[in-house]
C-alpha cells in the first residue's frame, strides 16, 4: 500500500503528462516505472505518448481511507499541474531556491509579528541527510532568523536524517519552534504562508537543480491538503529519535505496527522485532505487560 502511494505521489508531483517528448515534458526512468505499476492496478492509463492518472475509486486493489484521501489530493494537484499563471516561474539552482525563500521572508514588513509559515516535505533520496547544512549557511543569517523569530510551521524529514550530518539542522529548526516529523516520501515541496508553493523538478544528474514556483490556488490548496495528510501519518521527531522507546510510546498511543512501519520506512517485521527485543529486555511475556511496564516507567520519570 505504501509503495503504491509513493508511486502515485512520484508521478503526480512531477507535473508531467507525457511519456515521451521534449525533455521538460517527459518522464524520468523511475517515474516511468512508477507509472507502469499504477497502470497495472488501474490508477493510470496510457495512450500513445500521453498518459492520465485515474482517481482512487478506479483502483483494482482495495485502499484504506488514508491512502484514498492522499491519492485524491494528489490527483487534484496533477490535474491542474499545467494550468500556468502569470505568477508561475522557474527557480534555478540552490541560489534561486534560497533567494526566493529570502524574498518570502521579507515580503511583509511585520515579519517579527507574523513569522513566515512554512510547510515543507523533504525527499527521502539521501540528498538531505548526506549534507551538514548548518555549516553551509551564513552564521549571521542564522542568528538573524533565530533572534527575530521569523519562521514558524511544520517540516517532514526522511527517516535517514537521524544520526546524519543533517540532524543538526533539524535540532536547530526545533529551537525556532518548528514542529518536525518523520516520513519517507519521494517528493519534495514547500508551501509558504499558504499562498505560494515551490516544487522540485526532476533533472538529470549533470543538470542544474530546478524548482517550480506557483501561486495558483488550484495547485496550492490541494498541496496543503496533501501535506496535512502526510503530517498525520508521520512520526514526531522526538519519538522517532528515541528508537525502540519511541516505538513503544507510539504503540501506547494506539499506533499499529503497520502505521509505524509505514511512517518509519521500514518493514512490519522490523517493528515487530524491536518490540520483541524490548519484551526480552524488560523480562515480560506479552505486549500488554510491556505496555504496562513502559507506562509505569514513564510515570516515574514525570513524577517529582
Amino acid at each position: 500500500m505504501a509503495g503504491l502511494r509513493r508511486d502515485y505521489e512520484r508521478v503526480a508531483l512531477a507535473g508531467i503528462k507525457r511519456l515521451r517528448g521534449p525533455e521538460e515534458h517527459s518522464l524520468e526512468a523511475d517515474h516511468a516505472a512508477s507509472l507502469e505499476r499504477l497502470i497495472a492496478v488501474d490508477l493510470a492509463a496510457a495512450e500513445s505518448d500521453a498518459f492520465t492518472l485515474l482517481r482512487a475509486d478506479h483502483c483494482a486493489v482495495e485502499l484504506d481511507d488514508s491512502t484514498r484521501d492522499v491519492l485524491q489530493a494528489l490527483f487534484s494537484i496533477w490535474l491542474r499541474s499545467d494550468d500556468g499563471t502569470p505568477d508561475d516561474e522557474v527557480l534555478y539552482g540552490e541560489l534561486g531556491y534560497w533567494q526566493h525563500w529570502w524574498n518570502m521572508l521579507h515580503s511583509r514588513p511585520d515579519r517579527d509579528q507574523h513569522p513566515l509559515a512554512v510547510e515543507m516535505l523533504v525527499a527521502d533520496d539521501g540528498t538531505f541527510s548526506g549534507r551538514a547544512w548548518l555549516q553551509s549557511f551564513d552564521d549571521k543569517i542564522l542568528e538573524y532568523v533565530s533572534s527575530q523569530q521569523l519562521l514558524a510551521g511544520r517540516v517532514i524529514v526522511p527517516p535517514d536524517t537521524l544520526n546524519s550530518p543533517a540532524e543538526s539542522l533539524v535540532e536547530w529548526a526545533s529551537t525556532l519552534g518548528l514542529s518536525i516529523r518523520v516520513f519517507p516520501s519521494p517528493s519534495q515541496y514547500v508551501i509558504y504562508d499558504g499562498e505560494a508553493a515551490v516544487l522540485r523538478d526532476d533533472t538529470a544528474d549533470d543538470e542544474l537543480e530546478r524548482h517550480r514556483l506557483t501561486r495558483n490556488v488550484a495547485v496550492v490548496e490541494p498541496l496543503r491538503r496533501l501535506f496535512d495528510l502526510q503530517w498525520a501519518a508521520a512520526i514526531p521527531w522526538e519519538e522517532y529519535s528515541k528508537g525502540t522507546a519511541g516505538i513503544l510510546h507510539l504503540l501506547a498511543q494506539g499506533w499499529t505496527d503497520a502505521r509505524i512501519a509505514d511512517a518509519m520506512g521500514v518493514s512490519m517485521r522490523t517493528v515487530s522485532r524491536r518490540v520483541s527485543d524490548a519484551m526480552t529486555a524488560a523480562g515480560v511475556q506479552s505486549r500488554f505487560e510491556l505496555g504496562m511496564k513502559y507506562a509505569l516507567t514513564e510515570l516515574g520519570r514525570k513524577t517529582p
